[in-house]
């Protein structure tokens, strides 16, 4: 049904699942990076920017994402 498999609220997006999805705010609190959420703004290569920039975080970023 293209719904999110971990709070099916909405359709599941790459975006979603970092930003959106209550499971992942949990992880960035975790991670004391709840602030990177606030730095979504639609365009991914602005977003890593920020996260380099800000804390430096590139390499977890991408590790993750892969």
């Amino acid at each position: 049904d293209g719904l999110c498999l971990r709070c099916r609220n909405e359709v599941e997006s790459i975006a979603h699942v970092l930003f959106r999805c209550e499971h992942a705010v949990r992880l960035w609190r975790l991670l004391h990076l709840e602030e990177a959420i606030c730095w979504w703004s639609g365009s991914w290569p602005k977003w890593l920017k920020l996260c380099f920039q800000r804390c430096h975080i590139l390499p977890l970023i991408a590790c993750w994402v892969l």
